[in-house]
Formats: structure tokens, C-alpha cells, sequence
């Protein structure tokens, strides 16, 4: 085989021929001369080559972005879920029962349901998130026309499902939220939406939203855009939750880098590895000095604290001397942990606290 391969190569060069690329050789070359001719020509072959690959990839990007395109505006008014997705607020069948707890703290109840999804363009995963509906409750504060910040409470295990009653297993939140006192000084919505039970809001990774997080973002615009008297300052979403629901106040601002100003989870941990890169995000974690004992626990602390301070956000740790899970009857009624919350804002603009405290 090489031996024939050889006598090619001679009988291709005795007849002026290159062996290489087979393209025949000026006449008048010598040696010298046909090794840079073949040269340039295997340069330029290879510059065709490259541009004719560029070439093919621009049209792969284009066709790319024509089919994102095309994707985003297959959502209705080119919104995809987790931006204000459209849906509808409905009227929820209030019990006697809702209705006297309602009546302690001034709320009121809705669905908030979410217009059909084409499947081909998004992965509903029913797994994770069963229902394509959310109730929720909402306190309106009595002000004026300036615009105000939303609290988003998010509860326990015990507190998913529809039956909005089992909202109030825990109320110290709404006691506080809602009082005269609290409003007085930081006039705020409270929007508390319930997740379906067997729900996950887990993302998995940073900035990937899941199906069920896309939804409470989705029912939180909605209500947003419904309200004008007074409306809400977006750039001062607040979250909280306990336990389960201090798991959903640290994921949120890391599926949405840079949505919500500032979270006070309770009883609750996150990893940092999914933490955000840049805008990190503004935590004060509340919790009883026995729920975090382990060394796993603590490092993992340390990490989180870590990773945030680094990025470039605000990482703040509170204990109580207690025992058992239930740390959130304590944290919601420390003023400082609240007036630390209302002076963040998404876009690390300062807040003028004295223009925005007061009634009206």
C-alpha cells in the first residue's frame, strides 16, 4: 500500500501535477517555488473552508433566533410565564369560617387562574406544580395614591393546598403586617399566595425557574397590575416565609436575579450554590439556636453567608435562646428585622423611609 502510494507520488510529480492537491504546477517553477505555490494554495483552500463555516454558522444563528422569536411570540403579548403570564382574578367561595379570619385582619380572597399554556412552547410539570390555579389573600392598606411595597408570605407545609382557612394556622404575620402601628410606619400590600399541596418551587439551578415559581410570579403581576389606589412600587418587593415557605423566600431571588429587594426567610436554609452570581440578593435569616447545630448545618451557613457578602448582597443572622422549629412568632415582631427589609429596594436605590412613613 505505501509502496504504491509512493510511486503516485513520483509519477504525479514528474507530470507536473502537485500529489497533495492535485493541481498541476506552473511550468516554469522550480522546487523551491512549488512547495510555497502548493502552500498558498492549501491557505486558501483553508480560508474557504473557515469562511464557509462562519458563513453556516451565522445562518444557524439566525435561523435561531427567528425560532426564539417566533417562541416568545407564540405566549400571548409575547410574555412568557413567570413575566406576568395573563390570567384572571376570580372570586374565591368564602366559609364563614375564612371569613371571620379574614375579618380579624382586614383580607380578602381570590384565585388567581392562569390562561392555558401551549405545551409545545413550555413544560407544564404537573409533578411539581399540579394546578395551573392559585388562591391567595391580600391586605390593601388604607393610603393615598403613592406607590407602596408588596410583602409576599409564603407559609408551611400545613399551610398548602386551596382551602385558604389553613392560611391561618399561623397569624402572627398578619398581625403584625396589618396593624395599625406597622402600617402607619411602613404602609405596604401583603399578598399571600397558597401553594397546592405536593408542590415543589425548587429550580434546581440558579436563574431556572420551575413550573410552580412561574406561577406565584404569574398570580403576584396580576395582582399588581390590579391595583392603583394606592399602587405598588416593584422595585420593593419584599418576601418572607416560614420553614417551608422560608425556602420559597430564598429561591425566588435566585430563580429571578434581581426582582425582589430583600427576603427575611425563618427556620429555613439555602446552598449557595444557588446563589446568583451578581445580584445576589438581601437576606436576614431568623432561626432557635438548636436548629442549626450540625456541622453540615453550619458550614453550610457559613457558605451561604459567604457567597452572598461576596456578590455583592446583604447577609444578616438573628437567633433566639428556644428550642423547636417555631421561630417565626418571635421574628415577625422584632421591628428591626422590618424597618432593615422596607429600606432595600431591587435596584440598591436608597429609600426615603421619613417620605414614605405616615398616614395619609
Amino acid at each position: 500500500m505505501e509502496l504504491n502510494r509512493a510511486t503516485e507520488i513520483v509519477q504525479k510529480r514528474a507530470n507536473g501535477v502537485d500529489p497533495f492537491t492535485d493541481e498541476r504546477f506552473p511550468s516554469t517553477m522550480n522546487v523551491s517555488e512549488k512547495y510555497y505555490w502548493r502552500t498558498n494554495v492549501s491557505c486558501e483552500r483553508q480560508v474557504k473552508r473557515w469562511a464557509r463555516a462562519v458563513l453556516t454558522l451565522l445562518v444557524l444563528f439566525f435561523l435561531s433566533g427567528f425560532a426564539c422569536a417566533r417562541q416568545t411570540d407564540a405566549y400571548p403579548q409575547g410574555v412568557r410565564p413567570g413575566n406576568g403570564y395573563p390570567g384572571n382574578l376570580e372570586k374565591y367561595d368564602v366559609s364563614p369560617e375564612l371569613k371571620r379570619n379574614m375579618e380579624r385582619f382586614d383580607l380578602q380572597a381570590s384565585w388567581f387562574w392562569r390562561a392555558p399554556i401551549d405545551s409545545s412552547n413550555y413544560h407544564h410539570d404537573r409533578d411539581r406544580c399540579p394546578l395551573n390555579e392559585m388562591p391567595y389573600l391580600l391586605y390593601t392598606p388604607k393610603r393615598g395614591q403613592k406607590a407602596v411595597p408588596m410583602v409576599l408570605y409564603f407559609g408551611g407545609a400545613g399551610e398548602h393546598g386551596t382551602n385558604l382557612v389553613d392560611q391561618f394556622h399561623q397569624t402572627t404575620v398578619f398581625s403584625k403586617l396589618t396593624s395599625s402601628e406597622f402600617q402607619k410606619q411602613h404602609p405596604c400590600y401583603v399578598f399571600a399566595p397558597m401553594l397546592p399541596k405536593d408542590g415543589s418551587l425548587r429550580g434546581g439551578l440558579p436563574e431556572t425557574p420551575s413550573t410552580l415559581s412561574d406561577l406565584v410570579c404569574d398570580a403576584m403581576y396580576a395582582v399588581i397590575q390590579s391595583l392603583n389606589s394606592p399602587s405598588v412600587d416593584t422595585n420593593r418587593l419584599y418576601l418572607t416565609g416560614l420553614s417551608f415557605g422560608g425556602g420559597v423566600a430564598y429561591e425566588l431571588p435566585c430563580l429571578y436575579r434581581g426582582r425582589f429587594a430583600a427576603s427575611v426567610p425563618v427556620s429555613s436554609l439555602q446552598t449557595a450554590f444557588m446563589i446568583p452570581k451578581t445580584q445576589p440578593g438581601n437576606y436576614w435569616l431568623l432561626y432557635n439556636e438548636d436548629s442549626y447545630r450540625s456541622e453540615p448545618s453550619k458550614k453550610s451557613l457559613v457558605d451561604l453567608e459567604r457567597t452572598v457578602k461576596e456578590r455583592g448582597g446583604d447577609f444578616r443572622v438573628a437567633t433566639f435562646p428556644e428550642v423547636g422549629h417555631n421561630a417565626w412568632d418571635k421574628a415577625w415582631r422584632e421591628d428591626c428585622v422590618w424597618d432593615w427589609m422596607f429600606s432595600k429596594t431591587a435596584d440598591g436605590t436608597p429609600v426615603d423611609l421619613a417620605s414614605t412613613s405616615g398616614a395619609r
